[in-house]
């Protein structure tokens, strides 16, 4: 966690320096949700694009196993309930698939699923998961019509059906969120003494904010009210220079966005040397 309090301080010291303007606490939160969650989708491209460099032999200085620590925040499983019958054909695909639902809450926190596996224990009691790798419609019409390519049990697919479904009774509120996959072929449960289909996902982050009380016209760090931001922190810096440069913008000083940029070429450089 970064104490919202510490970066706070940091961006009002940085702003004025020059009497560049202050930040209002209303503002330094608006600023800093946008920060926070600039931050996290840029570790999912950052993900992507570790995967063409050469992996480093080293875990510790490792970009992907570095970016998968900051994500740790976030990450959570759940498991998944199986949807009216347990099995349904489509036709269109000409296959038989099982359909599992999630989230069945108003208080869904999903933000991007990271995994899918069928896990349980096996007739002989030995622990057994399979990965299920997502694919999108058009690629699972594509690999059912080549015989080489069609999903087996132990190669499956899925792809998500719904984000939410108003029509399904049950859901009770208009507000809840349910994500429905299909998976393809059905698992033989036959295979499985007990059989859960499990989700590896990323939460969204709470929003942060710096609480505070009013004395003597002055707004006071309130830690009662407050809340930290949900990242490594390493981010505290990376935090620092983000809301400086989205109060630049805010306030119309184009200096304050240029000395961000100044301070987080610097870090590159230590971080790089």
């Amino acid at each position: 966690m970064v104490n919202v309090d510490n970066v706070y301080q940091k961006v009002l010291a940085l702003a004025n320096k020059e009497q560049r303007g202050y930040i209002t606490p209303q503002e330094f939160n608006l600023f800093a949700s946008k920060a926070q969650m600039e931050i996290i989708n840029d570790y999912f491209f950052k993900i992507r694009t570790a995967h063409l460099k050469p992996k480093n032999l080293s875990e510790s200085f490792d970009d992907i196993e570095i970016l998968k620590e900051k994500l740790n925040y976030l990450r959570k499983v759940t498991t998944g309930n199986p949807s009216g019958s347990g099995e349904e054909y489509s036709a269109d695909l000409g296959i038989p698939y099982s359909k599992y639902k999630f989230f069945q809450s108003p208080s869904a926190d999903l933000y991007k699923i990271g995994s899918i596996i069928y896990a349980g224990n096996d007739i002989n009691g030995m622990e057994k998961g399979t990965e299920i790798v997502e694919v999108d419609r058009p690629t699972l019409s594509h690999m059912l019509r080549v015989p080489l390519m069609r999903p087996t049990h132990d190669n499956p697919v899925y792809f998500v059906e719904e984000t939410d479904s108003p029509n399904d009774p049950s859901v009770t509120s208009s507000s809840s969120s349910v994500i429905n996959i299909r998976v393809y072929p059905k698992a033989h449960e036959s295979q499985y003494a007990s059989l859960q289909i499990k989700m590896e996902y990323y939460r969204r982050p709470k929003e942060p904010n710096w609480g505070y009380v009013v004395v003597n016209q002055k707004p006071l760090y309130n830690f009662n009210t407050s809340k930290d931001f949900e990242l490594h922190p390493m981010e505290e810096e990376n935090l620092v220079n983000k809301i400086l440069s989205l109060a630049g913008i805010a306030l119309e000083k184009p200096q304050l966005p240029q000395t961000t940029l100044a301070l987080h070429q610097q870090t590159k450089q230590e971080q790089n040397s």
